[in-house]
């Protein structure tokens, strides 16, 4: 921020639930503070936060909310105030399925399983 001559408007770093080393609740509310958005790429890691299997917990909640994994993943970024996934689209079903998560709210104690889970080693 010092070194440009413009306001910076948004910010791009590598967050999802597996991926939170860069988006520390300091950072986050940094830019909240300064009116940036959160550009969260790769926010299904690589798909691997679409398999059912890999994490029973979105699992679960998949279940629960009658979506896939991948959504509730999803909404956990779309939710945060600021914070904007940009996933990859390469399928017309992806892009179905990255819009479905705009139809879920996860209720508290859901986000706050999500906001607490340890996942597993890459």
């Amino acid at each position: 921020m010092r070194v440009s001559r413009y306001p910076l408007s948004a910010v791009q770093v590598h967050y999802n639930l597996i991926e939170r080393s860069a988006a520390t609740e300091e950072f986050l509310r940094f830019c909240r503070e300064e009116g940036m958005a959160v550009v969260a790429y790769r926010p299904l890691e690589r798909r691997l936060l679409a398999d059912r299997h890999r994490e029973p917990l979105l699992g679960k909640l998949a279940g629960k909310y009658g979506k896939t994994p991948a959504q509730i993943a999803l909404a956990w970024l779309v939710e945060q105030e600021a914070v904007v996934p940009i996933p990859k689209a390469s399928r017309r079903n992806h892009i179905d399925e990255n819009l479905g998560a705009l139809e879920v709210t996860l209720q508290p104690e859901d986000r706050n399983l999500l906001d607490r889970m340890v996942l597993w080693e890459r």
